[in-house]
C-alpha cells in the first residue's frame, strides 16, 4: 500500500506530545502562542508561524490556545521524488524573516482550504497540491548536507525506513552494511538503544496506525503492506503496543476530514488572509510629503570594491574606473593589502604602491585597505609593512591625507575561541598602528558572511565576553544561508526576494548585540548569484534588483558595494563574446549595461529624502524640484534556480512568476504652485538594454562585431526619455507611471520659472 505523500492532523487545546518518526513535520500555528520543544531546543511560535521538525525526533507543544496544523511529510516519496539529492527541510519563520514564508503559507491554507471544502474531486486536488508544496519546499528552503548521512545510527534508522515492508533479518542488514549479523546486532543496540527486531516493529507499527487513522484498507492487507508476516502477529504487536486491537484504536482515532476538524477551519484560514475570493486589483497611492524633508546618506557610493590594486595597471581598467567614478563619485575603493614582497628589516621602495595609490587619489577615491587574517602566514611581516607603508605616504601625501584613510581586517571563517583569541591579538596590534597615526576611524572587523548567522552570534558573544563594543561591523554578502548541522556544515541558496532586508531584521531580532550596539553596517562586498557569470548579470532585471535591494536597504546599512565594477576585470579567457554574464556594471568595451543606469540614476537624486515603499524612492532637491525612482522587479521562479549553474540560461523570460507590468501612483502635496516638466528616463528591454540590443541587430554567440557595431551599440543603449507638462494650481500634484517587467524608472519633476 502506497502512503500519501502528506497527511496532516491537529493539535488542539491541551498540550500535545508526540512520538519520533523518520518523516518531516511542518507545524503551522493558526492558534495563540505555542512553545514546541524537539530535538533539545525550543521555539516560541506565534500565530502564523511556521516551523519544521527534523526526522528522528519527538516532540511537545504546549501553549493556552492550541490550534496548530501538523503537515507530515512521507519521508521514502519525498526521497522517491529527489533521489540525487542530499538535503534537509528548514522552516522557522519565528527566528527568521524571509519572504518565501509568503508563499508557504499561501500553499498550506490553500491545501487546508481545499480539505476542509470537501469537493468532488478532493484527492486529485489535494495530490496537485502536495507536488506543488513539494516543489516549494525543495527550492526555497533546503539545506544541502555535506557528504552521507552523518551518523551510523542515521544510517540504521534510514534504512529500516526505506525497507520496513521488506522481510528484514539481521543477515540481510549486516550485509547491507558489510558486517557479521551478530556484529551488527551488538552495533545496533549500542547505536539505537534497543534491539533491531523492537526498532522495526516499532517502526512497522507507526506506519500501520497512520495507515489506521487515514483509510478504510482491510486489516489484512494493512497488515502486509506494512511488514507483518501475517494477521495475528500483527494483532499481537499492535495490542503489546497500544493495549488495545487495531479495530478500537481505528474507532478511537480515525481522522474523518470535513467533520471535526474542518469545523471553522475556513474562518480560521479566513481570519490569516491567505486564501482569500480573488478580487478586481487595486492600486495604492504613494502619499509624499514634497515639505518633509530628511537628509540622507548615499549608501550605494559610499565604497566601490576593487580587490587588486594593480588592476589599475590596465589601461583599459583604468580608463573605465575613471568613467565610473566621474559618473557616481564613490567616497572609498576598496583594495586588498598585499605583502609578499616586503621584508621587514629590508630595503623597500613602495614603487607599485606609489603608482596605483596615485592614481586612485587623483580620482578623488578614499583609500579602504582590507587585509584577510587567513591568507596571512607571517603576521609580524604584515605589522611591519603597514606601519612603513603609512609612514612612507604620510610623507608623501601628508599625515591628514593619511588620517582618513579606513582599515578593515576581515575574518569570514568558522568561529572558535582560539580562533577568535589569535584574530584580536591580530586586532590590537593593527589598532595600535592607526593610533600611532591619529586615523580618524577605528579598525573594522570582521567581514563575516551576512547568512552565516551561527558564526554571527558566536563573535557577538565573544565580542561581549570580552566587553568589546563595536558600533560598526562590515560584512560579506553572498545568495547563501549557512547553517551547523550534525553532518556539518550546511548552505542552503537564498531564494528570498528581499534576502538582504530579511537577514539584517532576522540579525536584529535575534542577536540582542545587533540591536543595542551595533549602529553602522558595512556590506563591503555583494553578489546575487551562485557563479561570478550568469547571463542575469547582464540583463534588465540585473538593475532592476539592484534597485531594488538598494530601496531595501535604504536607512538600513551604511555601505552596500558591489562585487566586481567593471567586465574588463575578468581574465580573457572567459571574455570571448561582447556580453558574457560578467557582473559588472560596465561591459568589457566600455557600454553601460541597465546596472549602470541604476546607479547613474541613484546619483542623480536630490540633497533630500522625502519617502519611499517597496517598489519607489522619492527624493527632492534645494531648488524645490523632486525626482521619483522606481522599478518592477519580478520575482525569480523554480526553473531559474534549477539553471542557475548552468551558464548558458535559455530565455530569460521563462524563469520570473509572471511578467506583468504594473501601475505606480503618485500624491505630492507641499509642491510650488506653477508649470512643471517631468522629464521620464526608462530603462527596459527596449531602451538601455545593450544586451537586449545585441538581440535586436542577431548579435549572439560566436557572430563577429565591427567595431563600427560597437559604436552603435554604445550610442543606442541608452535609457528612453519622455517629457511631459504639469500645471500645479493647489499645491498637489498627481502623478501615475506604468512601469514593464524588469524596467525601471527616473523621474525628475522640474519647476519652470
Amino acid at each position: 500500500m502506497a502512503h500519501r505523500l502528506i497527511h496532516f492532523t491537529f493539535y488542539r487545546n491541551a498540550p500535545q506530545q508526540t512520538e519520533s518518526s523518520a518523516d518531516l513535520v511542518l507545524l503551522w500555528n493558526l492558534g495563540g502562542p505555542v512553545q514546541v520543544d524537539a530535538g533539545g531546543g525550543s521555539v516560541q511560535m506565534k500565530k502564523d508561524d511556521v516551523l519544521s521538525l527534523m526526522p528522528h525526533r519527538s516532540w511537545t507543544v504546549q501553549g493556552q490556545k492550541i490550534l496548530l496544523a501538523a503537515f507530515v511529510l512521507d519521508d521514502a516519496q519525498l526521497r522517491a521524488c529527489f533521489p540525487r539529492r542530499n538535503y534537509s527541510i528548514r522552516c522557522n519563520s519565528a527566528q527568521e524573516v524571509n519572504d518565501n514564508y509568503d508563499l508557504l503559507r499561501k500553499a498550506l491554507g490553500q491545501t487546508l482550504q481545499v480539505w476542509a471544502e470537501q469537493g468532488i474531486y478532493l484527492e486529485a486536488q489535494l495530490n496537485r497540491l502536495y507536488y506543488e508544496l513539494l516543489i516549494l519546499l525543495v527550492n526555497h528552503f533546503s539545506v544541502n548536507m555535506p557528504g552521507e548521512p552523518g551518523s551510523r545510527a542515521e544510517q540504521f534508522a534510514q534504512y529500516i525506513e526505506d525497507h520496513f515492508q521488506e522481510e528484514l533479518s539481521l543477515r540481510q542488514m549486516g550485509e547491507a552494511f558489510h558486517m557479521t549479523p551478530e556484529y551488527f546486532s551488538r552495533q545496533f543496540k549500542r547505536e539505537m538503544g534497543q534491539t533491531f527486531y523492537r526498532t522495526l516493529t516499532a517502526v512497522r507499527l507507526r506506519h500501520a496506525k497512520q495507515a489506521l487513522a487515514e483509510t478504510d484498507v482491510p486489516l489484512l492487507r494493512l497488515a502486509l503492506d506494512n511488514g507483518f508476516a501475517n494477521l495475528e502477529s500483527f494483532y499481537r504487536y499492535f495490542q503489546q503496543d497500544t493495549g488495545q486491537t487495531p479495530q478500537a484504536w481505528r474507532a478511537a482515532n480515525r481522522r474523518r476530514v470535513g467533520v471535526e476538524d474542518a469545523t471553522g477551519l475556513t474562518e480560521v484560514l479566513g481570519s490569516l488572509q491567505l486564501v482569500q475570493t480573488p478580487q478586481a486589483p487595486q492600486e495604492d497611492v504613494l502619499q509624499v510629503d514634497a515639505a518633509n524633508r530628511q537628509p540622507y546618506h548615499p549608501f550605494w557610493r559610499e565604497v566601490l570594491h576593487l580587490g587588486d590594486p594593480a588592476l589599475v595597471d590596465s589601461s583599459l581598467i583604468a580608463s573605465q574606473l575613471q568613467g565610473l567614478q566621474s559618473e557616481i563619485k564613490f567616497h572609498f575603493i576598496r583594495v586588498r593589502v598585499d605583502c609578499r614582497d616586503f621584508v621587514a628589516g629590508g630595503e623597500y621602495a613602495f614603487y607599485n604602491e606609489e603608482r596605483w595609490l596615485d592614481y586612485l587619489l587623483d580620482h578623488s577615491f578614499g583609500i579602504w585597505f582590507y587585509v584577510d587574517y587567513r591568507q596571512q602566514t607571517d603576521l609580524e611581516q604584515l605589522y611591519a609593512y603597514l606601519d612603513r607603508l603609512f609612514s612612507h605616504f604620510a610623507n608623501r601625501y601628508s599625515i591628514q591625507n593619511i588620517q582618513k584613510w579606513r582599515l578593515e581586517l576581515v575574518y569570514n571563517t568558522v568561529f572558535t575561541t582560539q580562533k577568535a583569541q589569535a584574530y584580536w591579538a591580530c586586532r590590537q596590534r593593527l589598532q595600535a598602528i592607526l593610533n600611532k597615526y591619529d586615523c580618524r576611524e577605528p579598525l573594522l572587523c570582521a567581514g563575516l558572511a551576512l547568512g552565516a548567522q551561527e558564526a554571527l552570534a558566536s563573535f557577538c558573544q565573544e565580542l561581549e565576553r570580552r566587553g568589546e563594543k563595536l558600533s560598526r561591523l562590515t560584512m560579506e554578502a553572498e545568495p547563501y544561508i549557512y547553517y551547523e548541522t550534525g553532518q556539518g556544515p550546511g548552505i542552503s541558496r537564498a531564494t528570498d526576494s528581499s534576502y538582504l532586508k530579511n537577514q539584517l531584521l532576522t540579525l536584529r531580532q535575534n542577536l540582542p548585540y545587533f540591536r543595542d550596539v551595533v549602529q553602522d553596517i558595512y556590506i563591503t562586498s555583494w553578489t546575487d548569484n551562485m557563479l561570478t557569470l550568469n547571463t542575469m548579470n547582464d540583463s534588465c532585471y540585473k538593475g532592476a534588483n539592484l534597485l531594488k535591494t538598494i530601496i531595501d536597504c535604504f536607512g538600513r546599512v551604511r555601505s552596500l558595494a558591489h562585487n566586481i565594477p567593471l567586465d574588463a576585470i575578468y581574465p580573457d579567457q572567459v571574455k570571448q563574446n561582447i556580453l558574457f554574464g560578467g557582473n559588472g556594471l560596465i561591459s568589457q568595451h566600455g557600454i553601460p549595461k541597465p546596472s549602470y543606469y541604476a546607479y547613474s540614476f541613484l546619483c542623480h537624486m536630490g540633497e533630500y529624502y522625502l519617502t519611499h515603499d517597496s517598489h519607489s524612492i522619492v527624493f527632492a532637491g534645494k531648488e524645490g524640484n523632486c525626482q521619483i525612482l522606481c522599478h518592477n522587479c519580478k520575482r525569480l521562479n523554480y526553473k531559474y534556480y534549477l539553471d542557475e549553474q548552468q551558464n548558458g540560461l535559455g530565455d530569460l523570460d521563462r524563469y520570473f512568476e509572471d511578467l506583468e507590468p504594473i501601475t505606480l501612483r503618485y500624491r505630492l502635496t507641499g509642491v510650488r504652485n506653477g508649470r512643471y516638466i517631468l522629464k521620464q528616463r526608462t530603462v527596459c528591454t527596449e531602451a538601455g538594454s545593450v544586451q537586449d540590443q545585441l538581440r535586436e541587430m542577431g548579435a549572439v554567440g560566436g557572430i563577429y562585431v565591427h567595431s563600427h557595431d560597437l559604436e552603435y551599440l554604445q550610442e543606442v543603449s541608452v535609457p528612453r526619455i519622455h517629457l511631459q507638462e504639469k500645471q500645479v494650481t493647489n499645491g498637489t500634484m498627481s502623478v501615475e507611471l506604468t512601469v514593464p517587467a524588469n524596467a525601471f524608472i527616473y523621474l525628475h519633476i522640474i519647476y519652470q520659472y
